[in-house]
């Protein structure tokens, strides 16, 4: 039988809310405040596609595989992939194993006790290469006189923030304290938040860490640097097709 929430509970789950709510508002402004900017020229940056799909697999091709960065910078483009693809499948992870729990076991056709050992495995390999590759990020900044230079206190701030928030939960995977009573708390707790019935949050203090830093970084994502996909996504050295001579730019 699963404790009953209690007022900090409700309080837990309405600031769980709220950052979601921030994120999305601010979101949607800042995409809308890049679209409605008007693009007089037609600027694309070359060598560019010639048509609205090329348009559309450069981009895809971009978030996936940071060609650019590649061809620049091949440590520092390492060090971003890794976390980026770690950072997706640590979300896709906790998305399954959470939210959507008896549906995962369903489609992989596995048992919980299958999935908890598929997911103590993996989601331990993603945390430490998540983390490691951010620690190389941040090094990086703090070693090279030229990162050093450009760097301001909010690109040292998201870092902090995402090596804390990935931290406490490599914490409450590798280190004693979180147990399987823990763990189906959590899951009851998110279940909760998706069905608008808050649930108990786990009496574990590293938990409440966890879950505060990520409200905290949903809360800080639409007005940083962080949002950067969706303004590569917004561009117009990006998302206009390079032809000039075909068609009139207006």
């Amino acid at each position: 039988m699963p404790a009953p929430a209690t007022t900090a509970d409700h309080l837990l789950a309405a600031l769980c809310y709220l950052s979601l709510a921030v994120f999305l508002a601010g979101l949607i402004l800042r995409l809308a405040k890049w679209w409605r900017a008007p693009a007089p020229l037609k600027i694309v940056l070359t060598p560019a596609p010639k048509t609205h799909a090329g348009v559309a697999r450069r981009l895809i091709l971009g978030a996936l595989l940071f060609p650019t960065l590649h061809k620049s910078n091949r440590c520092l483009w390492a060090a971003a992939w890794l976390f980026h693809l770690s950072l997706l499948l640590l979300i896709i992870g906790h998305l399954g194993g959470l939210v959507f729990f008896d549906l995962t076991c369903r489609l992989f056709n596995l048992t919980p006790d299958g999935y908890h050992n598929f997911a103590n495995i993996t989601g331990g390999i993603f945390g430490i290469t998540a983390w490691l590759s951010l620690f190389v990020l941040l090094l990086r900044r703090i070693l090279l006189e030229r990162e050093r230079h450009i760097s301001t206190l909010a690109d040292y701030a998201a870092l902090a923030l995402l090596l804390l928030l990935i931290g406490a939960g490599n914490h409450l995977r590798f280190l004693p304290g979180f147990t399987d009573a823990h763990l189906a708390q959590a899951r009851a707790f998110a279940q909760g938040l998706l069905t608008l019935h808050p649930a108990a949050a786990p009496a574990n203090t590293v938990f409440i860490l966890h879950v505060l830093l990520a409200c905290a970084l949903l809360i800080y994502l639409p007005f940083s640097k962080l949002v950067h996909l969706a303004a590569a996504i917004s561009n117009p050295t990006l998302n206009q097709a390079n032809n000039p001579r075909e068609k009139r730019h207006t």
